[in-house]
């Protein structure tokens, strides 16, 4: 959490994370909190301000920073970051089966795409009806199908492994399109089977 200001700038309380698995040097979209009614051109503002964990709920935060209305003021926040996505192959690959593919912290309803690639994992392209991001499966990468997160925050996907499929190792990804633009779309971790 962050404040700021400047002559032509109401002082604003401002909040941004990174998770672990984005990139170096990039943070996610910032988000004001709280917003001034006079400009501070001083130099003590910001005195009073800090930001901490919630010790008995990790990834919720609780931030404090000073304002000003008529006189100064102490403004507390809270916010959450939310959890990673995490992708799970629960059945296996076997070809003329049905495989069964997991992410769990999904908000309920929200739309999942399940991706595939054959040749690898590293860093892959950038597709816009995704959010944009750099997918972490290496090119082509292919559409296995999309589900929708259920009220338990888990959304499933179920897929035909082709009759007669080569034993090849398959790596997998995860994407949720979100925000404007796609600016707040997550990936999740990759996940890695051979087809017996």
């Amino acid at each position: 959490a962050v404040n700021r200001s400047s002559p032509n700038e109401l002082i604003g309380v401002y909040r941004t994370f990174r998770l672990e698995t984005d990139p170096p040097g990039v943070t996610r979209p910032v988000v004001e909190m709280q917003t001034s009614t006079t400009p501070e051109e001083g130099s003590r503002w910001g005195d009073y301000s800090g930001v901490e964990e919630d010790p008995a709920q990790p990834g919720s935060f609780w931030n404090h920073h000073e304002y000003r209305t008529s006189s100064w003021r102490t403004w507390m926040g809270h916010f959450e970051i939310d959890p990673a996505i995490t992708l799970s192959n629960k059945t296996g690959l076997i070809p003329g089966n049905t495989a069964t593919f997991s992410v769990a912290n999904v908000a309920p309803g929200e739309r999942v795409w399940f991706l595939y690639s054959l040749t690898g994992e590293g860093a892959g392209p950038s597709v816009p009806r995704l959010g944009g991001m750099a997918l972490d499966l290496l090119e082509p990468v292919q559409i296995l199908g999309t589900a929708e997160g259920d009220e338990t925050g888990t959304a499933l996907l179920s897929a035909l492994v082709p009759p007669g499929a080569p034993p090849v190792q398959v790596w997998f990804q995860a994407v949720i399109p979100r925000g404007t633009g796609g600016a707040e779309s997550v990936k999740s971790n990759v996940t890695t089977d051979t087809i017996q």
